[in-house]
């Protein structure tokens, strides 16, 4: 019996599994929990914001908008983040965020198009 128990834990197969179970419960869950609070946020954001046409709400890096009633929701990335802060003047207006932040993403967290660059 003991000689079986060692074959089964020398195993790849149960070496593969416990490496499995490890990066479900490491990595996999505290990310569920993230997801499902942020989901609940945006829920009760979304709610609250009712009949409003346009509105912008940040909370770290989710991003809440509203403009002419339609919504986007995502988490910004640090430089999207650091655009914003930069950039706080613009923070009035949900439509012209929208479209900053999407000529920002475009254009590769400010860097210069590959077909424009200048050595």
């Amino acid at each position: 019996m003991t000689a079986r128990l060692k074959e089964l834990f020398s195993s790849d197969d149960v070496l593969a599994r416990v490496e499995r179970a490890l990066e479900l419960q490491a990595l996999h869950k505290p990310q569920a929990e993230i997801d499902s609070a942020q989901a609940d946020a945006v829920a009760n954001l979304v709610t609250a914001l009712g009949q409003e046409r346009n509105a912008f709400v940040q909370i770290g890096s989710v991003f809440l908008i509203k403009v002419d009633g339609s919504i986007v929701v995502r988490n910004l990335s640090q430089q999207e983040l650091n655009f914003l802060q930069r950039n706080s003047g613009m923070l009035a207006s949900p439509g012209k965020i929208l479209q900053a932040l999407e000529e920002f993403a475009t254009k590769g967290a400010g860097a210069t198009p590959l077909a424009h660059r200048t050595r």
